[in-house]
């Protein structure tokens, strides 16, 4: 027998007709004997902390942890501070455990960007991706030689609104939050400042990046070769690509659905804050009318009539610089319904919030473990892939809190019971499970490298999950609390209530 038909034997996966495996590596991910996922004592972990109520006092949360004694470098990866991650984590817990946001804030503020430099992808107000010591940490000097980077690297384009949305809860719901804006701290280059400078700073960025924008939208694109191509939480290679399977053209920007939300709902965060905290009501104003700009660009461009109606994946441009769809449906589009851009009674936002919805606990997007990343009857669809089928915890909860939002909440429980599901069934706090509906075979166990014969290179198809994920362990904090207070009924007889009976219905026939 061939090699090629020995590794393809050895493990069950999807592939395209132009992809070959060419490596196969199995991993174990099974727990140390006797461990029992709790979500306080893992966030210790994460946090640097002793105990609970210290959970802040250190700093800022690691994307991911490993277990003692761990010697396997795939179930390491992410042990150093991440921005997105830290800011998820910390919106996720901000109300048990405010000192975690605010000490996650004031870090970050002091690693904001100060300058402009192309290996780092800093920029003036820019929230930093990854921060990695090339002195100590082998992977960081291996990532700078293989793609050029310098550290802390600035690669991601939803780490800054995130941080606005952050910084801007704390204010609203901590004790005393607001004194946070006059708290100091010092910058990159020594200079004292206070936390508003950091707050305008982060939005300045935001605003400048939609101005470069012919549409106004929030972009992304590598600032060099060995960049990240993909600068939102899906950043894996394959993530964006088109209904025929097409890559995205990455040699121009890319829009994320989700990253639009996010920056609206920081546009109005800071209009917010602006009216009534720094009382400064024409730059509010001009936030908001940004912000409605915004809404009226993602209505226009990312809406698709087919197939039933959705969001799509986000946009790329042709050769002629147009902006074309990525018209497969994903999760993403589920992050709307938290960012305020689908709020409103009137029948056109009613409409479009239960058209999403449909489309995500439809067949094709539902699975056992959760609603998938990517369609089951997409071309690239695979369960095993890390964001092309694959289940998030954290994208999850982000969906079931935006379901909460607007008073689905039989449908956010029955996503809050599916993530506990998972972590009683794994017993670990996993990055993501699979996208399949096998209840035995839930968790990745092996790295599948393919050769791509389209597009003449070599990636990873699957790879085996963390096995405590900083995200999933604060998403699972977040819907305990929730559960601990009570589950808030949908009101009978809504329109609410009426969608939730009709899909709850349906999806008996195959979960």
């Amino acid at each position: 027998m061939e090699l090629k038909e020995k590794l393809r034997e050895s493990v069950s996966i999807n592939l395209l007709d132009s992809e070959e495996i060419r490596q196969v590596e199995h991993v174990d991910v099974s727990p140390p004997p006797g461990y029992t996922p709790v979500a306080d004592e893992a966030l210790t972990r994460l946090t640097n902390a002793t105990l609970a109520a210290e959970i802040g006092q250190n700093g800022p949360a690691m994307a991911s942890a490993s277990f003692p004694g761990e010697s396997n470098s795939s179930l390491k990866l992410f042990e150093v501070l991440f921005g997105r991650d830290s800011l998820q984590i910390a919106q996720d817990v901000l109300d048990c455990y405010p000192e975690l946001a605010r000490t996650t804030l004031k870090s970050l503020s002091a690693l904001q960007g100060c300058n402009y430099d192309l290996f780092s992808e800093e920029e003036p107000g820019r929230i930093v991706h990854e921060v990695r010591n090339s002195t100590s940490d082998e992977l960081a000097r291996n990532i700078s030689s293989d793609h050029g980077w310098r550290w802390p690297y600035y690669g991601s384009v939803d780490a800054t609104p995130k941080f606005i949305h952050l910084m801007t809860d704390y204010a609203r719901s901590a004790p005393n939050g607001v004194n946070l804006f006059s708290e100091t701290y010092l910058d990159k280059e020594g200079q004292l400042r206070q936390m508003a400078y950091a707050y305008r700073s982060a939005i300045a960025w935001v605003g400048r990046r939609m101005d470069s924008n012919p549409e106004g939208l929030l972009e992304f694109k590598a600032a060099f070769p060995g960049s990240i191509v993909n600068q939102a939480w899906k950043d894996s290679g394959d993530a964006y690509h088109h209904v025929n399977g097409d890559i995205a053209n990455h040699d121009d920007g890319i829009a994320s659905i989700e990253v639009q939300g996010e920056a609206y709902q920081a546009l109005l965060d800071a209009a917010d804050m602006f009216e009534r905290v720094f009382n400064e009501p024409v730059y509010a104003a001009e936030l908001k009318t940004r912000a409605r700009y915004l809404r009226a660009m993602i209505l226009k461009h990312f809406w698709n009539d087919g197939r039933g109606g959705f969001f799509v994946l986000g946009s790329d441009r042709d050769e002629d610089g147009r902006l074309r769809q990525m018209a497969v449906k994903t999760s993403n589009m589920g992050h709307l319904l938290g960012s305020g851009m689908l709020d409103g009674n009137d029948s056109d936002s009613a409409d479009l919030r239960e058209a999403v919805i449909e489309q995500l606990f439809s067949q094709q997007m539902l699975g056992l473990n959760g609603i998938r990343t990517l369609a089951n009857d997409e071309i690239r669809y695979c369960d095993q892939a890390y964001h092309n089928g694959s289940v998030w915890t954290m994208d999850n909860h982000q969906i079931s809190k935006g379901l909460a939002h607007g008073g689905y909440h039989r449908l956010a429980n029955l996503l809050n019971q599916k993530q506990l599901d998972v972590i009683r069934y794994t017993n670990v706090f996993p990055e993501y499970t699979r996208g399949s509906n096998d209840p035995h075979k839930r968790l990745n166990d092996c790295i599948v490298d393919v050769y791509d014969l389209t597009l003449g290179r070599m990636y990873r198809k699957a790879q085996p999950p963390q096995l405590l994920q900083g995200w999933t362990i604060s998403a699972i904090k977040s819907i305990e609390l929730k559960y601990g207070t009570g589950i808030i009924p949908t009101v009978p007889g809504s329109r609410q209530d009426k969608l939730e009976r009709k899909l709850l219905s349906s999806i008996k026939a195959w979960i």
